[in-house]
């Protein structure tokens, strides 16, 4: 089991439903388990509502996805898209053993930001 660390904004202007992006996401990949950020977590998850991205980030070296409002890492995402995409970037990047079992590579997920 992968350990994943999420930390989210206030939600105070939000423009996307975080919750609902962390449940798809733990649908999407039933090896990892979201939790608060901690030693051991394989990559972090930030979860800002806007763009305005004012979730603090814990002290942590590891690999971070940020998104933020309709955004994966600066890059414009359709959000019914995010959870896709951030799955994607985890199992091209830090959850690579994963990404061996769903038959991902780096190249698809350029091809669905072309598209997108």
């Amino acid at each position: 089991m992968f350990e994943l660390g999420v930390k989210f904004c206030g939600n105070c202007n939000p423009v996307i439903n975080s919750k609902e992006i962390l449940a798809k996401l733990t649908g999407l990949l039933p090896e990892c388990k979201f939790t608060v950020p901690g030693a051991n977590m394989a990559a972090l998850l930030i979860l800002s509502g806007c763009v305005t991205d004012c979730a603090t980030r814990p002290d942590f070296n590891v690999d971070t996805i940020v998104v933020a409002g309709l955004s994966v890492d600066l890059v414009p995402c359709p959000e019914e898209q995010i959870p896709d995409l951030v799955a994607k970037k985890l199992v091209t990047g830090p959850l690579r053993e994963l990404g061996e079992k769903y038959k991902v590579t780096e190249c698809q997920i350029h091809r669905d930001l072309d598209a997108i």
